[in-house]
């Protein structure tokens, strides 16, 4: 299925469907983990109406057509469709069709009737109901089929894709740590990895807030810290989980700002891991221009007594930069360095 060129925050498409969800079914797509299902609770919330979310790879077809039965008739028994189960509420309301892409072929098909005509059975849907299918993309989950053109065409094709800048507000609402904030704010690309192979745990922003909540829990004494770094490594991809636990395990200061590090107000931190979190900092500063008052002095002694190999992992790929800063004579003797 081809991805959509637009993508949207749940915040975002649940405005979206509470404006236009009554005149036209809408199917929100993306990768697992981004908050597809927090759509529907949100348009139910804001538009006051009860809400039912009914897992598409959970029902058989009989579940939306009604189990075919036999009936007496004058010319004898006559086979036909005996009345649904009550899935759909008969009052307006706001429906989700979960992980509809991992539907079955029957299941799809009993469900054409349902997102395209608004009826379950010989009855029709209330109006004013909002209908919400919600999948993965074919990429985003091994599992997900490709839908139908025939419904694929009756539908408004959302991409649901949760960026930072918005789950960090989420995330500092509702209260998640400060230290899970703090490390996605500083690695963003930590947000959400590729979905991986062979049950290995994967980043998202629902692996993230679990985390953040299952650390709680385990911040009492006398919690072994083997514990938190299972914990850890079985919610978030192996790359993040390595980086995370040994910040934690060395207590690394997030709230520290980069442009201390120069200014030599702090100094930089002893452990391998801490180490490399303070410079990945400092280089996102330097090249996000966001050092301030600090005097071109100050940077020079401050890259003068880094080693060598720190120095020039601050400064490669970053020269105009650094140079705007005041740091023009550490740039020559990295290219000294290098013709050498």
């Amino acid at each position: 299925m081809r991805p959509a060129t637009q993508s949207l925050s749940p915040g975002d498409a649940a405005a979206l469907i509470a404006s236009v969800g009554p005149r036209v079914t809408c199917c929100l797509l993306g990768p697992p983990g981004h908050g597809k299902s927090a759509v529907g609770p949100l348009v139910a919330a804001e538009l006051q109406l009860p809400y039912v979310e009914i897992a598409a790879a959970s029902v058989a077809p009989e579940d939306f057509l009604g189990p075919l039965t036999l009936v007496d008739s004058p010319h004898g028994p006559e086979s036909t469709w005996a009345p649904p189960r009550d899935l759909i509420p008969r009052e307006r309301a706001v429906i989700a069709i979960d992980e509809i892409t991992n539907a079955d072929t029957g299941t799809l098909r009993a469900l054409h009737p349902v997102l395209l005509h608004g009826r379950i059975g010989a009855r029709a849907i209330a109006p004013g109901t909002i209908l919400i299918a919600t999948g993965n993309r074919p990429e985003d989950h091994p599992l997900a089929r490709t839908l139908p053109s025939a419904i694929v065409n009756r539908m408004l094709m959302l991409e649901v894709r949760t960026e930072v800048k918005s789950w960090v507000r989420w995330a500092l609402d509702h209260g998640l740590r400060e230290d899970v904030v703090a490390f996605v704010t500083h690695r963003p690309e930590a947000l959400a990895r590729p979905v991986a192979d062979d049950n290995i745990p994967f980043s998202s922003p629902r692996a993230w807030t679990q985390l953040s909540r299952a650390l709680d829990a385990l911040d009492g004494p006398g919690v072994p810290v083997h514990r938190r770094r299972a914990t850890i490594e079985g919610l978030v991809s192996p790359v993040d989980a390595a980086v995370f636990a040994s910040l934690l395990d060395e207590a690394f200061d997030f709230q520290i700002p980069a442009w201390k590090y120069l200014a030599g107000t702090e100094p930089l931190p002893a452990g391998d891991a801490s180490l490399w979190q303070a410079l990945h900092a400092i280089r996102v500063a330097v090249t996000d221009n966001t050092v301030e008052g600090v005097s071109p002095r100050r940077v020079r002694t401050f890259l003068s007594k880094l080693h060598a190999d720190i120095r020039n992992a601050l400064l490669v790929g970053l020269a105009p930069a650094w140079a705007q800063l005041g740091a023009g004579d550490a740039i020559l003797d990295l290219l000294d360095g290098a013709r050498a």
